[in-house]
């Protein structure tokens, strides 16, 4: 977590994290800090190239590779289990490691999820509104199939 001196950011007592108190204890910033995380993405072969540095900088708590930005910019698929992607994820995760970090990636199945568990990834996004969506409406087109007959 960041240290309690960490940054220089601003105040403002009446936002949600201060449960809209305007008059916050003293505490405040030191308490902001513990309880908030902030996670890098690491999504361009320049940041690739400087994950070291960029996950010994103090605050820094978790390492968050972007596959599709990474896979556009490095020329291969998105998949856990492609050789320039695998490449990438042991390289985050060695960083994280050294540095004490936490690490992670969005999964697309169960399989891909152990893969990058079995990498010692810690922050996995498994599942997307996008496709509950959009297997949702699959379903209910399959049902209306089916319901006019028209499932062959």
């Amino acid at each position: 977590m960041a240290p309690a001196d960490a940054g220089e950011g601003g105040l403002d007592g009446s936002g949600i994290d201060g449960d809209f108190y305007v008059n916050l204890p003293g505490t405040y910033p030191q308490d902001a800090n513990r309880e908030t995380f902030l996670v890098v993405q690491i999504e361009t072969p320049q940041a690739l190239d400087n994950v070291e540095a960029i996950a010994a900088v103090p605050g820094v708590d978790v390492l968050f590779l972007g596959p599709g930005d990474m896979s556009l910019r490095l020329g291969c698929s998105p998949s856990v289990n492609d050789p320039k992607m695998m490449a990438a994820q042991k390289k985050i995760a060695a960083a994280a490691k050294a540095h004490g970090k936490a690490w992670g990636r969005p999964v697309g199945t169960a399989e891909d999820a152990k893969v990058i568990i079995d990498l010692g990834a810690q922050l996995v996004a498994y599942g997307s509104i996008h496709w509950a969506i959009v297997r949702h409406l699959e379903a209910c087109g399959a049902d209306f199939d089916k319901l006019l007959g028209t499932d062959k």
